[in-house]
This record gives structure tokens, C-alpha cells and sequence, in this order.
């Protein structure tokens, strides 16, 4: 089965980034990579101390989907 990713930059992307994928596993991977770059990203450019609830809080405003790709 395949799977289809999308990863949008914000609610508003006019273009996210899609991907296409074999296995549900290479989702799993694909996501958690794409989560800890972007926790990485904000992390490193934060002006302020940040606590491991922010971090939490920056986790689920990733804006990651997965479908299966025979749905599109």
C-alpha cells in the first residue's frame, strides 16, 4: 500500500511538500525526522530558555498528513 505525506510549512502553504511512500514504516521515519528538524529549527533560533512543555506545544503544531495514497 501507498502512502502519501504532506508537510505544510503553515495553515495557509500554497504549495506543501507531498511525498509519496511504500511502506507505513517509511512514514513512521519520514515523520519523526521531519519533527525533530523542525523542533531542531525552532530550538535553535528561540531568543528564549525553553522548557519541554514548549517543546511538546511546537510538536503538535507541525503540520504533517498522512493518507493512503489511493485515496488522492
Amino acid at each position: 500500500m501507498k502512502y502519501k505525506i504532506t508537510a505544510a510549512v503553515d495553515n495557509l502553504d500554497p504549495s506543501p511538500l507531498e511525498i509519496i511512500v511504500d511502506d507505513f514504516y517509511e512514514v513512521q521515519d519520514w515523520v519523526a525526522e521531519e519533527i525533530d528538524k523542525r523542533i531542531k529549527f525552532f530550538v535553535d533560533h528561540s531568543p528564549y530558555m525553553l522548557t519541554e512543555v514548549d517543546l511538546d506545544e511546537q510538536r503538535e503544531f507541525c503540520l504533517l498528513y498522512t493518507s493512503d495514497a489511493a485515496d488522492e
